[in-house]
């Protein structure tokens, strides 16, 4: 959900015609709504209005949890892969519409509000629900969907589940037990989508320790009926178990989605850091020469070469090749064989790769 809101420069009678309309160009940012469902608490201003939401559970483990939309702007300037955002090292103390990516409001509504809200979602359209990963807040979570929407370009909509993450880097243990009391809500949440949203196809975006959200829940599910519409899952940088998701995840997912992409990389360093907390390999971290894992439905590409970052963990979000080929994935529902993928044989292995 789209909408171009022009700021209009100041008059002067100095800049030609042209010049002006190349200033206006460059002055429009672009507001996205998304949809969301959290199990977070909401934190209210004095006049009961929702200001925020903090990072603790409203009510762990229980199927119970907010609904409603909030708005992100995106510069007029925006780049591909970032979230622009005020660096005190550029002496910027204030959100700029213009310079940053800013959550501009957040809405709360009843239940039969966000259900009729999702009723008015254009019929035929696709929709994407992103689950963000460990250390991350409401409004992280908000930025970030807002950034993918925007940058894969195709007319789909919008949606985020926020679970509670304590948005504090040493708290990952915590975190842990965080994301399976929110399997629950989110089950919920992505039924209430499926039931009551017009969309032709809905697909998973997860990153991180959000995979095991969507994984567990799938596996909760695994024999209910319900038609979830679920076409595509975006894997990226999975924090889970690779022995695990081989042992009954890869199942469960695969009995509810069309098709399942896996984004991967050995110089994770988040990754890595999480492999030796658990002592067991992690399933972002399959890379070259790779464990043989091979699922029905499921393609693992080893996106080694596209770290932009320190870490590396937020590749998938930063990297104009990965953005292109989720842009592709939705657009075209091809595996990554269909999409030329670079493709080696490793033993019986099909090994894909970025370059």
């Amino acid at each position: 959900m789209r909408e171009t809101q022009a700021i209009n420069p100041r008059p002067d009678a100095e800049i030609s015609k042209n010049a002006k309309d190349t200033l206006d160009r460059r002055k429009k940012v672009t507001n996205i709504t998304i949809l969301y469902g959290t199990d977070r608490r909401r934190i209210l201003d004095n006049n009961g209005n929702i200001q925020e939401y903090d990072n603790i559970p409203a009510a762990p483990g229980l199927v119970r949890y907010d609904v409603g939309y909030t708005v992100v702007s995106i510069p007029p300037n925006h780049e591909a892969g970032k979230i622009e955002t005020k660096s005190i090292w550029k002496l910027q103390f204030r959100e700029d519409t213009l310079k940053h990516v800013v959550q501009r409001k957040i809405t709360l509504l009843t239940d039969q509000d966000f259900n009729r809200m999702l009723g008015n979602s254009k019929s035929g359209e696709d929709a994407f629900i992103f689950v963000h990963g460990y250390n991350n807040s409401f409004k992280d979570a908000a930025l970030r969907t807002a950034q993918l929407a925007f940058d894969i370009h195709l007319p789909i909509t919008p949606i985020m589940f926020s679970w509670s993450s304590n948005a504090k880097p040493a708290a990952y243990a915590n975190d842990e037990d965080r994301v399976q009391l929110a399997v629950p809500a989110f089950i919920d949440f992505l039924k209430r989508v499926a039931k009551n949203g017009h969309f032709n196809r809905l697909h998973l975006i997860a990153h991180s320790m959000g995979n095991r959200l969507i994984s567990l829940a799938m596996l909760q599910i695994e024999n209910d009926k319900t038609d979830l519409k679920i076409d595509q899952v975006i894997m990226a940088a999975p924090d889970i178990y690779a022995s695990l998701f081989q042992l009954n995840l890869a199942q469960a997912l695969t009995k509810k989605a069309s098709h399942v992409t896996i984004y991967t990389a050995k110089n994770d360093l988040a990754l890595m850091l999480s492999k030796s907390f658990h002592n067991d390999l992690r399933l972002g971290e399959i890379g070259k020469p790779p464990p043989m894992l091979e699922f029905r439905n499921i393609d693992i590409i080893d996106a080694v070469n596209q770290k932009l970052d320190f870490l590396g963990h937020d590749r998938f979000a930063r990297s104009p090749v990965i953005i292109e080929d989720m842009d592709n994935i939705f657009k075209y529902r091809m595996n990554a064989q269909q999409r030329n993928i670079h493709m080696e044989m490793i033993g019986n292995y099909h090994y894909y790769s970025f370059p």
